[in-house]
């Protein structure tokens, strides 16, 4: 599908009303860790968006993004507590993500069954400018190296740390976050001279099988990182914002590229229930 542009805006209102949903599951069954669960959960999520105007899954653009379950753990038992981070650049389609899990409250990816215990907003900001801190792929990102193009079914050559540079990853990086700007966000991208984050920390490169159609399976290479950043001025904490809404990278309603904060030098929202270090992905 062609994309289109939307007419990019600097501005200065602040639209900083976005928000990820923690989702609190519980396993409903004595089960092992699905390692195909990417198109089980984008399937059921998607469910929810079905009859919106938020259902973008034939597009390039991508309607959410979603992190690994946390924690992982090879087999889940009966009651085992497992949370599930979800981003969109669009705050209507988590609002539908949130009815329709509460209209039917089960999520299921493969021999993983679990039982949705609450779907909770978690406030996302940066916070203003000064603000520092760091930001962690809850899911390993898949950054294309090759082409521009990024979309949900495309099969490009995915930046390694074995196989790229760390200035190539940069590069792809910021060539990517430029285009979801135009193309998604409606903002002017930062100048070139500029980067999104001040210094980025590579935790792990590995290879994931994706099934991406029942007759179409794929193997991509993921990557996590760590970013650190200091917010320099309103538009760098919009392009910040925005980013993390939509996540980073290709595929990612499949799962891949999710963002969160990790910690910051202040939290402007105060004593939020964020994502708990003891269920964050490592996996």
């Amino acid at each position: 599908m062609s994309q289109t542009t939307t007419q990019p805006d600097r501005g200065t209102s602040q639209d900083f009303g976005r928000t990820q949903l923690l989702i609190r599951l519980r396993a409903s069954q004595d089960c092992a860790f699905e390692r195909q669960y990417h198109r089980k959960i984008r399937g059921r999520l998607a469910q929810c968006l079905d009859g919106t105007n938020y259902d973008e899954r034939d597009s390039d653009a991508s309607p959410f993004a979603f992190s690994d379950p946390m924690p992982y753990q090879s087999t889940y038992d009966a009651g085992d507590e497992v949370h599930l981070l979800v981003s969109s650049r669009r705050v209507g389609a988590l609002k539908s993500i949130v009815a329709g899990l509460s209209n039917d409250p089960r999520l299921t990816a493969g021999s993983m069954v679990f039982d949705v215990r609450a779907a909770t907003p978690v406030p996302l900001d940066v916070g203003p400018p000064g603000e520092s801190g760091t930001i962690t792929t809850s899911s390993g990102a898949l950054v294309t190296i090759d082409t521009g193009e990024e979309g949900e079914y495309d099969s490009g050559t995915y930046w390694s740390n074995r196989n790229h540079s760390e200035p190539d990853f940069q590069r792809s990086l910021d060539q990517s976050v430029a285009r979801q700007c135009r193309y998604e966000h409606g903002l002017e991208p930062l100048p070139d001279d500029e980067r999104l984050f001040d210094e980025h920390h590579h935790r792990k490169t590995f290879a994931v099988d994706v099934e991406v159609t029942p007759k179409n399976h794929l193997t991509v290479i993921a990557s996590k990182f760590d970013f650190g950043f200091e917010v320099r001025d309103e538009h760098h904490r919009r392009v910040l914002n925005a980013t993390i809404a939509a996540g980073i990278g290709s595929k990612r309603s499949y799962g891949f590229g999710c963002l969160q904060v990790e910690c910051q030098s202040h939290d402007p929202t105060g004593d939020v229930d964020r994502t708990p270090p003891e269920v964050r992905a490592d996996g």
